[in-house]
């Protein structure tokens, strides 16, 4: 079942990059992944859910994980350095797939709700470090968490890492710019 999953995993990637939202069916899936649309139901369920477990597998290949060992890190400031790392290398990762999708969720309901969730836990994620730098160095203050949790977020999203990246700037290399940027902003 491994491989069958897999295959249609790929399928669905496939479907969204070419074809994007008006090709995306739980049939158009089996079909391109031959194998019948029950074997895509029973393994994903809904195409809603089909979309989440694709994100899923490009959030581990792009090395989401790595959020959990930055939040691990002793000092908050080296916590925001290895956040932004992460998602400098996650939206380098796959940047076609990753432009695909934030196009797309823009006129699919489902896809951008779940894009929406999945955005709101960098949300929390950006609240989670700021509020950690404000209790250790007293910056932000604590009635500027929010805003430089807003600033966070914003530095961190695709569209930033993408304009700053242009064709030919290393993930590294963003990702060092836009912590000094954070920096600067903290005043750290």
């Amino acid at each position: 079942m491994h491989r069958s999953r897999a295959r249609m995993l790929r399928a669905a990637r496939d479907l969204l990059l070419k074809g994007g939202i008006p090709l995306f069916s739980i049939d158009a899936v089996a079909q391109r992944a031959k194998v019948t649309r029950q074997t895509v139901h029973n393994q994903f369920g809904t195409r809603s859910e089909l979309l989440e477990a694709l994100f899923d597998q490009v959030a581990q290949q792009g090395g989401m994980e790595g959020i959990a060992a930055a939040f691990r890190q002793r000092d908050p400031a080296s916590t925001l350095a290895e956040y932004i790392n992460v998602f400098a290398r996650f939206w380098a990762s796959d940047r076609e797939m990753t432009r695909r999708i934030h196009g797309l969720a823009a006129v699919d309901v489902d896809l951008g709700k779940i894009l929406a969730a999945r955005q709101e836990r960098r949300v929390r994620g950006c609240r989670n470090i700021t509020t950690l730098l404000s209790r250790r160095y007293g910056r932000p203050a604590p009635e500027k968490i929010e805003t430089a949790a807003r600033v966070l977020y914003s530095l961190t999203s695709f569209e930033f890492f993408d304009a700053v990246a242009g064709p030919a700037e290393r993930p590294e290399e963003v990702a060092g710019t836009i912590t000094k940027l954070m920096y600067s902003f903290l005043g750290l």
